[in-house]
């Protein structure tokens, strides 16, 4: 079984960009709020929280991804979490 570590700030910051590029949103992809949000999460879990946003502010024709909107993503996903270690 292979393990990673959960990504560092500067590779938080990398995959935000990435991820986020084209996205019109109301914050910047380095900014220490937004990247604090993802501390402690698997590479797939961000990129997991990224595309629920993404696709909830495309559905509700939502202009701009918004830091409330990355909150409630990650609030599903540590839902999400939460219900796979229980089994």
């Amino acid at each position: 079984m292979l393990v990673f570590d959960p990504p560092n700030q500067e590779q938080l910051k990398r995959l935000l960009t990435i991820k986020l590029r084209g996205v019109r949103r109301q914050f910047e992809t380095d900014d220490g709020d937004i990247i604090g949000l993802f501390k402690g999460m698997s590479h797939a879990d961000v990129e997991r929280v990224l595309r629920r946003a993404v696709k909830d502010m495309v559905l509700t024709g939502v202009e701009f991804l918004t830091h409330r909107s990355l909150e409630a993503a990650v609030r599903r996903e540590d839902g999400r979490r939460a219900r796979m270690k229980r089994g």
